[in-house]
């Protein structure tokens, strides 16, 4: 019996229009969508809306996907971020992260502070995991509410513009994009990053070897690592 996988499925699917075929995709590829999902780190109360979209995508997938050319689950993952992408921008809003954490991100604060008073610093290893027991709160969720505080923080000290002109909308939300996109990368990649960046566009690999001590190959190696990271960014789908 040949064994069935993704693409095979795909296949009859295209060709026979069977539900049964259709249903066994989305059955099999649940960890797929929600592969997807924790990629954008989202709120706990909108994962089960992005599920929701990914399923939209895998059936989006099942219909467009040229079995011969492609995986179904590269393809797949795609969609659903392309998908999922506009649900999740639309809660980078900083007036919308405020509104709807501002208990957490005042709780999250204040057991910060508590900590500080210890002598712990909450952006290590141990403070993070501190900061989740005292908060109740699973890691993740807690790294999210920091990501929100941040975003909040940057827009409301940004000047405001009176007289908006037409592009300052799609300048804005740009620049949001880039700022959740950079979020993404770990403390040691955005200390990296902002040890290498040259302030006109490129880096600078000497001031970094000099800053972090390290060697020039291993900063060009991170630097590469980070750039691609970042061009794989969700968040910067549109800008491709």
């Amino acid at each position: 019996m040949t064994k069935q996988t993704n693409e095979t499925i795909v296949e009859r699917w295209q060709q026979k229009q069977d539900p049964e075929d259709l249903s066994w995709l989305i059955d099999n590829n649940r960890g797929l969508v929600r592969s997807a999902v924790r990629r954008f780190n989202p709120p706990f109360d909108i994962r089960e809306d992005l599920e929701q979209i990914g399923v939209i995508g895998l059936i989006n997938a099942a219909n467009n996907l040229d079995p011969r050319k492609g995986q179904y689950s590269t393809f797949a993952t795609t969609i659903m971020m392309r998908l999922m992408r506009p649900k999740v921008l639309s809660l980078t809003s900083p007036i919308e992260f405020s509104q709807r954490l501002s208990d957490e991100t005042s709780l999250l604060s204040r057991a910060e502070s508590a900590l500080l008073k210890k002598q712990v610093d909450p952006d290590t290893i141990q403070g993070a995991s501190l900061l989740s027991e005292m908060l109740d709160l699973a890691p993740e969720r807690v790294a999210a509410i920091k990501r929100a505080r941040d975003l909040t923080t940057i827009y409301l000290e940004e000047e405001p513009v009176q007289t908006p002109s037409p592009s300052f909308e799609s300048r804005r939300d740009m620049m949001l994009d880039i700022k959740a996109a950079l979020s993404t990368l770990t403390p040691r990649e955005r200390q990296t990053l902002e040890a290498a960046y040259n302030g006109e566009g490129g880096f600078n690999i000497n001031k970094a070897t000099k800053k972090l001590k390290q060697g020039p190959e291993t900063i060009k190696k991170e630097l590469v690592n980070i750039t691609d990271k970042l061009k794989k960014s969700p968040f910067l789908d549109g800008y491709r």
